[in-house]
């Protein structure tokens, strides 16, 4: 990600988190900092600007944010991989990670859905389910998407509506499930269908999800609600705007805020991030 006229002080933060997450413990010095920045083409302004940046985020997600944010050093001292906020630092399609050659679309967009989940797991409260509808599955859900909406159906115990007809996609646009589960068996039951995208340009993404079909597919008696999950820090209100006259917007901030202060991911994706940590570290440490 170098450096260039459209870049914003955020951009430079992100940066400057990644730079932190792999520098193995140690802090990473203002002066360190400044050179990382201008290495990237920006400027020893931007640095000192990105640094406040980060206080700011330290400040407004306090235990949640995993950066120690100091006048002259950021530190971190967890491992990237056991953080769902510096995990999402890597999943942006634009982040310094993407440019790496070990870096996958397909197994980092997988990673921030299962990432995704657990940050939403307490969204209606302790009784919160989730499930990854996205496909292929790795938790039972069938293959053949009426199926798929019979097994959803049958887990959030709400009957199958009569308006099914096959989506454009293998997922209907949902990637994950949110529910809130009732032990007294009456209708009425709260879901919030999530689209998870790590692409740059996310605003139209959540128009995948076409809540007048799963409506119809899904006896809820409840209109479902509709989110977007993305890895970046979104600062400009238009964006905000845009998306949430359709749904929810779930950014790094809100998901992290709302998400575990560490996680455990399985082996093989922890595997893959250690892989991009170690490409990362030969090129800029």
């Amino acid at each position: 990600m170098p450096i260039t006229n459209s870049s914003t002080i955020d951009d430079i933060a992100d940066a400057l988190e990644l730079l932190a997450s792999c520098s193995k413990g140690s802090p990473v010095s203002l002066g360190g900092a400044k050179q990382f920045v201008v290495k990237l083409g920006g400027t020893d302004q931007q640095a000192i600007e990105a640094f406040a940046k980060l206080y700011k985020r330290s400040t407004d997600l306090g235990e949640k944010y995993p950066v120690k944010v100091a006048a002259e050093y950021l530190q971190v001292t967890g491992n990237i991989w056991d953080s769902p906020y510096l995990l999402m630092t890597t999943f942006c399609g634009n982040s310094l990670f993407s440019g790496l050659k070990g870096w996958s679309e397909d197994t980092t967009s997988k990673l921030f859905e299962i990432v995704s989940e657990k940050c939403l797991t307490e969204f209606f409260g302790e009784s919160t389910q989730t499930r990854n509808f996205g496909h292929p599955s790795d938790v039972g859900r069938p293959k053949e998407f009426g199926e798929a909406v019979k097994w959803i159906a049958n887990l959030m115990k709400v009957p199958l509506g009569s308006g099914y007809r096959p989506p454009r996609r293998k997922d209907g646009g949902v990637d994950i499930f949110v529910w809130r589960e009732f032990k007294d068996g009456f209708p009425g039951v709260p879901m919030l269908l999530i689209q998870c995208t790590i692409q740059g340009n996310f605003q139209n993404k959540i128009g995948d999800v076409d809540t007048r079909l799963w409506a119809s597919w899904l006896s809820s008696d409840i209109d479902p609600l509709v989110g977007l999950c993305v890895p970046q820090m979104v600062v400009k209100l238009e964006k905000w705007r845009e998306i949430t006259t359709r749904g929810l917007l779930f950014d790094r901030h809100r998901l992290s805020s709302m998400g575990p202060n560490t996680l455990k991911i399985d082996p093989v994706s922890q595997g893959y991030i250690k892989e991009l940590v170690k490409e990362f570290q030969e090129h800029n440490l």
